[in-house]
């Protein structure tokens, strides 16, 4: 029974405005018979706040109603924006032409004259009824496009793709904020353009135009995308790499309206491809060639019409005694200053490459073995001209030409290796004693204190070896040792070696580091070897409570103990930023006192004695 729009639980609501009762109920009984439960009646008291609070879906009003001319109670309501949308049926006792005018400039839908043909009556309010229903579902779906279209609009201008629209001839219609910033157009100026106007795109390598995205869409009704290698050029002539696809806009009939094109600045993506694809084929803290890339150009390379094919290998000497004195920042720094003279010397069809952690290799096309030989010549000499501030820069090189068939390249390079590890044998003795030389003297010349310590531990630890009657060769050791014994401190910061106050437990563990830094050190270096663990024991003690081991008693080298001995005493007789220097006589208690503790007990005696004889000889 109920219209369009109308169901058991939504019931629509009609509002009677008549002061005549039995009208009224023959009124009421005439809708509540088709479902329309809810007619109530007003009288024309208060009729406009009652509509207001009620929101009716239809009103029938009588044309004169308690003295008040119905049309004006009509116009009131049509000139509510709240109530205007509710229809209007007029009730008119006449059938004059002049009322039904009326009623329709005041805004009614209809005007109902008597006598009433009840079929006539239903039939003009359930077809109010669809209308309005109609209207109501019109004003929903409005809303929700606007809402959906105010969606898209925020969606397509926060996204961070640029957007461009086009009609079905490829004029522009639309425009969001990163189409415009990439294209340097603003949407009002480029809106009605031609596409290709505002879309200038070219191939990155050719530098010819690209195709012409949005006309291949309307020819095809296909989505298309741009070639690879695209750039956009702005209006103001910045270019930037870009990707994008283009898709037909098509109404409800299939029919294509227009072209959407969504497209991205893909700048830092082809930075960062292009990162990657560096990296893969190069050393990160060179820069040059890796060992990936060296294998695939000896390949390449490796053609009779490159022969005669010369490999170059180099191997820095000391680096390892470097990062142990000056610590890997400084083994790095002379890794880059050696890629740099390299780069520098080789030509520019050679291939260098970063071999190993610290050895290089380069392929030398059409190159025999002399003018490789004074290319090397060449590196040298610079590197003589650009020794580091720390350590020494040493190269030591082999090679190995490749000129005929006969010859496998992998034992050209094995004889390259071969060849430099043979002048690494002869080269790395004296750069490892000249390392050493430059971390000694480099801790004396930011320390001058700590250079007059060792010397005095020196001179004192040799004076108690020949009072133990060593062998001379003992005594040239512990002379060496001691002046040596503090070599490790190079890693430690001059604020804490100068340090007048109480240290943390942070810098008294990275001086605690010093004995087992300093081994290595002299490690590295078979000449000092035979040094290197009175340097790393001189700090342990005779009850096993020392570091950095906790070795005891006679496990502990003979040369050590007098080291420590000696390092002890002159410390006490020192002066130090933190206190005044003990006398010799509290010194020597203090070295007895200690004895069969922290020193060997036997040399602790005879060093007392010796410094004793010495005071009394004046000394």
């Amino acid at each position: 029974m109920l219209g369009l729009g109308w169901s058991e639980t939504n019931v629509p609501e009609i509002t009677v405005i008549t002061e005549d009762e039995k009208k009224y109920r023959k009124l009421k009984s005439l809708v509540e018979a088709e479902g329309f439960a809810n007619a109530t009646m007003h009288n024309g008291k208060k009729i406009l706040p009652s509509i207001a609070e009620r929101r009716p879906d239809l009103i029938l009003l009588e044309t004169k109603i308690d003295g008040k001319d119905g049309f004006e109670i009509c116009r009131h309501l049509k000139a509510d924006d709240e109530l205007k949308n509710i229809p209007v049926l007029f009730l008119s006792e006449t059938n004059r032409l002049g009322d039904k005018i009326q009623a329709l400039q005041a805004g009614a839908a209809d005007l109902i004259s008597e006598p009433y043909d009840e079929t006539e009556v239903l039939l003009r309010v359930k077809n109010q009824l669809a209308v309005h229903s109609l209207q109501k579902e019109l004003e929903r779906t409005l809303r929700k496009m606007n809402s959906e279209r105010q969606l898209l609009h925020t969606t397509l201008h926060s996204i961070g793709d640029g957007v461009i629209c086009t009609d079905k001839w490829g004029n522009i219609s639309m425009m969001n904020q990163v189409a415009q910033t990439l294209t340097g157009w603003d949407e009002n100026s480029a809106r009605g353009e031609m596409f290709l106007t505002v879309f200038n795109v070219i191939n990155e390598k050719t530098r010819m135009l690209q195709f012409d995205p949005v006309a291949k869409v309307l020819q095809t009704g296909e989505v298309v995308e741009l070639a690879n290698h695209s750039i956009l050029i702005s209006k103001n002539g910045v270019e930037r790499p870009i990707t994008d696809n283009a898709a037909p806009i098509r109404d409800g009939n299939g029919e294509i309206e227009g072209v959407v094109l969504v497209f991205r600045d893909v700048t830092e993506e082809k930075q960062h491809v292009s990162e990657i694809e560096f990296l893969s084929l190069h050393d990160q803290l060179t820069g040059l060639y890796n060992r990936r890339y060296y294998a695939e150009e000896l390949i390449r390379l490796d053609t009779s019409r490159r022969w005669p094919l010369t490999l170059v290998m180099g191997d820095v000497n000391g680096l390892k005694i470097i990062n142990d004195s000056f610590g890997h920042e400084a083994g790095d720094k002379l890794i880059r200053k050696t890629a740099e003279i390299l780069k520098q010397c080789f030509r520019h069809d050679d291939i260098l490459c970063r071999y190993g952690g610290d050895e290089f290799i380069a392929i030398l096309p059409n190159t025999d073995a002399q003018l490789a030989e004074s290319i090397i010549r060449r590196i040298q000499q610079k590197i003589i001209e650009n020794q580091p501030e720390k350590g020494i820069l040493s190269v030591s090189f082999g090679l190995d030409t490749k000129v005929s068939e006969t010859q496998n390249i992998n034992e050209v390079l094995k004889c390259a290796e071969d060849n430099m590890y043979k002048k690494k044998m002869i080269d790395s003795p004296s750069v490892r004693g000249a390392t050493i030389n430059t971390v000694i003297n480099t801790l004396f010349e930011k320390n001058s204190r700590e250079e007059a310590h060792s010397k005095r531990v020196s001179e004192l630890a040799t004076r108690l070896a020949v009072s133990l009657k060593l062998p001379s060769a003992q005594i040239d050791k512990v002379r060496t040792a001691g002046l040596m014994h503090d070599i490790g401190k190079i890693i430690v910061p001059d604020d804490v070696l100068d340090n007048p106050g109480h240290l943390s437990e942070t810098e008294q563990s990275n001086i605690r580091k010093h004995p087992e830094i300093g081994f290595r050190i002299l490690n590295c270096s078979p000449e000092m070897a035979e040094l290197s663990q009175a340097i790393l024991q001189h700090h342990e003690r005779w009850d096993g409570n020392g570091y950095p081991n906790g070795i005891s008693g006679k496990d502990i080298d003979i040369c050590a103990r007098i080291i420590a001995i000696a390092d002890s005493y002159d410390a006490m007789t020192s002066s130090r930023p933190y206190r005044e220097a003990m006398s010799a006589e509290t010194a020597m208690n203090e070295i007895l006192e200690n004895a069969d503790k922290q020193f060997d007990p036997e040399l602790a005696d005879i060093f007392v004695k010796m410094c004793a004889w010495e005071i009394c000889r004046g000394k």
